[in-house]
């Protein structure tokens, strides 16, 4: 994967960038073990995704909701970030119910039927914007996202508004670290070139806006440097 790439060598986490305990879906979800059902029910008069472990998982459900609940998306919402509330966790059917956000869209798709349409620069220079500066809020908070894809972010109605949620917070941890946060964004950028060719001068845009919108941008965008070239270098290598 383009994370497992950037790491590289020198790339490993330090104890100071140790992740921080998920719910017990995410958790499981990170390490591909548990298999799910969705449906989406209404939850004290909102509408919600319920997210209920699949057959023959009993030994995991327990492993997992043995992890103390700290999902990540209360710091992200503490922040000021959007993203779905974990509205409860029924432990005794490992069940949990998060918000659904409905008539959304995702910025892969919003970009997809732009381009498709032949929309103006303009559209997607001012999501670049909107995107790098929820990312520098996020970033400068020490929380990163690890699997920042145009698929992993929501435009909310009326979507021209560019109110941006970000979701699947599954690999998600705590770190001030400049090198996590600059892998965090090569992430994005392999993910984000390769699902829309073409879009080097957007995705120049959003790191323009997030240099901008950030106040500790500097060194990680060297390390953003520094991990791009170390993909470079195990590229050549195969």
């Amino acid at each position: 994967s383009p994370r497992s790439r950037a790491l590289g060598q020198g790339g490993g986490r330090s104890p100071a960038s140790r992740p921080v305990c998920l719910s017990f879906f995410l958790f499981t979800a990170c390490l591909g073990l548990w298999q799910c059902s969705l449906f989406v029910p209404v939850f004290m008069g909102s509408c919600c995704r319920c997210l209920v472990p699949g057959l023959n998982s009993g030994a995991l459900d327990h492993r997992a909701t043995s992890q103390p609940f700290c999902p990540i998306t209360t710091c992200v919402l503490i922040a000021g970030i959007s993203a779905p509330v974990v509205f409860f966790v029924d432990y005794a059917s490992n069940c949990l119910y998060m918000e659904e956000i409905e008539g959304s869209v995702t910025v892969r798709d919003y970009i997809r039927s732009a381009l498709k349409a032949e929309k103006a620069p303009q559209i997607f220079y001012a999501l670049a914007k909107a995107i790098g500066q929820v990312l520098a809020r996020m970033h400068d908070e020490d929380l990163i996202h690890g699997d920042l894809t145009t698929s992993n972010m929501l435009l909310k109605p009326p979507v021209d508004q560019l109110n941006i949620v970000l979701v699947d917070f599954g690999l998600s941890f705590v770190s001030g670290l400049p090198e996590d946060k600059g892998v965090d964004l090569y992430v994005l950028e392999k993910a984000f070139l390769s699902t829309h060719p073409n879009t080097e001068a957007v995705f120049e845009a959003f790191l323009k806006s997030y240099s901008t919108f950030s106040k500790k941008s500097k060194p990680v965008l060297k390390k953003l440097n520094e991990v791009r070239l170390r993909g470079r270098k195990r590229s050549m290598v195969g």
